[in-house]
């Protein structure tokens, strides 16, 4: 089925698009980019804006995040606490080893949770492209006129849109398959504006 974008009132409507383990998250009609609700009203103007926002998966709930953390930490400082008082202290060190190298992981994880890309036409007819790596975000502006879709990287495995100078890498965190497909989504947006 090819997947074929869809009027949005707002990016935040959009469905959610990720990879962990290599599946993604689509919306009901098997689409990347989202949809207007049934009790919105129909868009005014002829031509409604696009968008698209590529993200990353969620396998956990935050709440359940913060509750494997605490399970863990507690489990560790109770094994601490019983060879602490066996006096077994290279045990309790590594168990602090344990807990600072996993709150590590644990911070890397949730700093990098929202990582992605949102594509949209905004109102003045740019095309605008936000990209989330932890805490960096960057915002790219592009004449949809002037804009190109184009691969690269090893394998021509990745998808930039670049313009002059101007290149941004966008749906890094989507499957090859998919990657093809908002490849073939923005050539035939953008196409609308030659």
């Amino acid at each position: 089925m090819p997947i074929r974008p869809a009027p949005i009132t707002a990016i935040g409507v959009s469905a959610t698009v990720g990879v962990l383990a290599g599946d993604i998250d689509l919306s009901p009609n098997d689409r990347i980019c989202g949809m207007l609700s049934a009790t919105d009203p129909p868009p005014a103007d002829p031509a409604p804006a696009l968008g698209w926002s590529l993200r990353r998966r969620f396998a956990i709930t935050p709440r359940s995040f913060m509750q494997a953390y605490a399970i863990h930490g507690v489990i560790s400082g109770a094994i601490a606490i019983c060879f602490g008082l066996m006096q077994l202290w290279v045990i309790v060190a590594f168990c602090m080893l344990q807990v600072g190298v996993v709150s590590a992981c644990y911070v890397h994880f949730a700093l990098h949770a929202f990582d992605g890309e949102s594509i949209r036409m905004a109102d003045d007819g740019n095309l605008e492209v936000e990209v989330v790596r932890g805490r960096d975000i960057s915002f790219h502006q592009f004449n949809p006129a002037w804009t190109r879709v184009e691969r690269g990287g090893k394998d021509s495995a990745r998808l930039y849109l670049c313009s002059g100078n101007q290149r941004v890498e966008v749906g890094h965190f989507l499957t090859p398959v998919r990657r093809h497909a908002l490849e073939r989504e923005l050539r035939r947006a953008l196409r609308q504006f030659r």
